[in-house]
């Protein structure tokens, strides 16, 4: 830190003189208003549709049941089909779960 204090100013000077930089307002008639409103103006954005996807909502249950649906026929061919549907249903489960975490964040992404 160079010097540590502020400048001094001078006797009778305040820190706050009133300055007014701002440009005088433009003159208004009735052709510049015409003018004005003939411009050419932009569409807003429109609003990002409200709701979750759908694919999210139905990704956990569609999961479990097409991976137990799967599993039946995986475990049949080791001959046990019970484990092939707890497995299966697992698998559909965890891949359930990262298309909801997807939605989620598409989601979120969108407000």
């Amino acid at each position: 830190m160079m010097g540590g204090r502020a400048p001094r100013r001078a006797a009778g000077t305040s820190y706050r003189e009133h300055r007014d930089d701002r440009s005088p307002p433009a003159p208004f008639d009735a052709q510049s208003a015409r003018a004005a409103g003939d411009a050419a103006v932009t569409r807003p954005r429109p609003e990002p549709a409200d709701g979750f996807p759908l694919w999210g909502v139905l990704a956990l249950p569609g999961g479990a049941i097409f991976g137990a649906l799967i599993g039946i026929f995986v475990g049949a061919l080791f001959g046990i089909p019970g484990i092939g549907i707890a497995i299966g249903a697992g698998l559909g489960v965890g891949i359930g779960l990262a298309l909801l975490a997807a939605a989620i964040v598409l989601a979120s992404a969108n407000h």
